[in-house]
């Protein structure tokens, strides 16, 4: 949770997690469901492999990504 001094609002984000899988959700204290989404994340050799969905359900917008890391 967190509030803005300056826009006098309350707003989350919970998560929840199992294996390389994580979930979300978020939204504020006028609008309790604006996102939810989720992503997966594995190593394949040095690499990490990452893709997520995001759905705005205020705009009705679905947001994939896709993301390549890796350390030297």
């Amino acid at each position: 949770m967190s509030y803005d001094m300056d826009a006098s609002k309350f707003a989350y984000e919970g998560t929840a997690g199992l294996g390389g899988l994580t979930a979300y959700t978020n939204g504020d204290q006028d609008d309790a469901l604006q996102n939810i989404g989720g992503e997966y994340t594995m190593l394949l050799g040095g690499a990490e492999l990452e893709g997520g969905v995001n759905y705005n359900i205020d705009k009705e917008e679905l947001t994939p990504s896709v993301s390549v890391g890796f350390s030297f």
